[in-house]
């Protein structure tokens, strides 16, 4: 009878582990997903355009790019993001002192929904497609 309570406890113990590893790995993938530049696809409309983009560094800053149409990219401002789940929070305190907090949803490896959240105290960025860039003009 010992033994039997030895491995059913075991068994408790290896299930219990593994489950919480799982799920510890997948709020890390969340966060090393959106690691890179991302943007939205070029507006070919005329008129003057702006075309964000962001670049999610590891360290936990994050870029903010804005092309007018036909341009170089300007760097507009250097922030600090967080995920937590699937909503991002990016942080400007610089030069805008804004806020924003988005759900993100990764429809693959390279297209992600951003999606508003209304909560006091941030704004939220448009809901848009986002595409991941290899755009060697960003540093």
């Amino acid at each position: 009878m010992k033994k039997i309570l030895i491995l059913v406890f075991t068994a408790l113990l290896t299930v219990s582990t593994s489950c919480s590893n799982d799920d510890n790995d997948g709020g890390n993938n969340s966060n090393s997903q959106i690691i890179g530049t991302w943007g939205t696809k070029w507006n070919s409309g005329t008129g003057i355009a702006v075309h964000p983009k962001f670049t999610f560094l590891s360290n936990g800053n994050v870029k903010y790019y804005t092309y007018s149409s036909g341009s170089q990219p300007e760097l507009e401002e250097i922030g600090t993001w967080s995920m937590s789940g699937e909503t991002l929070t990016m942080d400007f305190p610089e030069t805008v002192d804004m806020m924003f907090k988005n759900k993100v949803t990764f429809t693959n490896e390279t297209e992600i929904e951003f999606e508003e959240v209304m909560q006091s105290g941030f704004d939220t960025w448009s809901a848009e497609t986002y595409y991941k860039t290899t755009d060697p003009n960003l540093n």
